[in-house]
C-alpha cells in the first residue's frame, strides 16, 4: 500500500504482544535510538543478511565520543541518538521521524509491570516538543487507532506541518516527505499519519 492509498486500513488492528519471549531478544534495529544508524543497518542487512556489522552500530546509544564524530558531519546524522534510553525490558513500539535539519525522532516506548502494560511518549528534548498527556497504561496492546490518537495526543503531528509548511500552502509532496511513522507491530502506522495529515491539510485549505 502506497502512503496516500485511499484502500481503507483496519483502525481495530491488535498485535498479540509488544514483547518477546523470555531471553529472546528484538531484532537489532529495533533497538537502534539512532535513525541514520537505524537505515545504515537495515540497507546492509538486506544487502546481505550474513554480513558483519561493527558491533557498536548495533548498540542502543552510541558512546559519546562516536556520537560526537558522527554529530560533526551534519546535524541530521544524530537524528534519534539523543532519545531518552530504553529501561529494563522496554521496547521502542513505534516512531515518527522528520526530515529536519536535525531529522528529530519521537517515539512510543512500551513495557510490562505486573498485568499491566506502561506506554511514553518521548522525544530527544526532554519533552519540550511534547504537549498533553505522553504517558498511559493499559491491560493489552493498544489498537492502531489508539496508539496512533495517544501518540498524537501526545506529540501533534498536523502543529508540526503548520509551523514548517502554513506560509507554503501546504505544498502535499514537500508535506509528506517530511515526516515518516514507522513501527515493528503497526503495519500501517505510517498510512494512517498520512491520511490523517491529507485530512488536516484539505480542511485548512477548504
Amino acid at each position: 500500500m502506497s502512503r496516500l492509498d485511499n484502500r481503507s486500513i483496519d483502525l481495530a488492528y491488535r498485535p498479540r504482544t509488544y514483547f518477546w519471549p523470555h531471553g529472546l531478544k528484538p531484532h537489532p534495529l529495533s533497538s537502534i535510538k539512532g535513525a541514520n544508524r537505524r537505515a545504515f543497518v537495515a540497507r546492509a542487512l538486506a544487502e546481505d543478511p550474513d554480513q558483519d556489522i561493527p558491533p557498536v552500530l548495533l548498540r542502543h546509544a552510541l558512546p559519546a565520543p562516536l556520537r560526537s564524530a558522527f554529530a560533526s558531519q551534519h546535524p541530521s546524522a544524530m537524528g534519534g541518538e539523543f532519545l531518552p534510553d530504553l529501561v529494563a525490558d522496554e521496547v521502542e513500539v513505534g516512531r515518527i521521524t522528520l526530515a529536519s535539519t536535525t531529522q528529530d525522532v519521537t517515539c512510543v516506548y512500551a513495557r510490562q509491570e505486573r498485568d499491566r502494560i506502561i506506554l511514553r511518549v518521548v522525544d530527544e528534548y526532554d519533552g519540550d516538543t511534547l504537549s498533553g498527556r505522553n504517558s498511559r497504561s493499559a491491560r493489552q496492546p493498544l489498537s492502531l487507532q489508539q496508539f496512533v490518537r495517544f501518540f498524537l495526543e501526545a506529540f501533534d503531528l498536523n502543529e508540526v506541518i503548520r509551523m514548517n509548511f502554513g506560509d507554503d500552502g501546504y505544498p502535499e509532496e514537500e508535506v509528506f516527505s517530511f515526516f515518516e511513522g514507522s513501527s515493528d507491530f503497526y503495519p500501517e502506522f505510517d498510512q494512517l499519519l498520512c491520511r490523517r495529515v491529507r485530512t488536516f491539510i484539505r480542511k485548512i485549505n477548504g
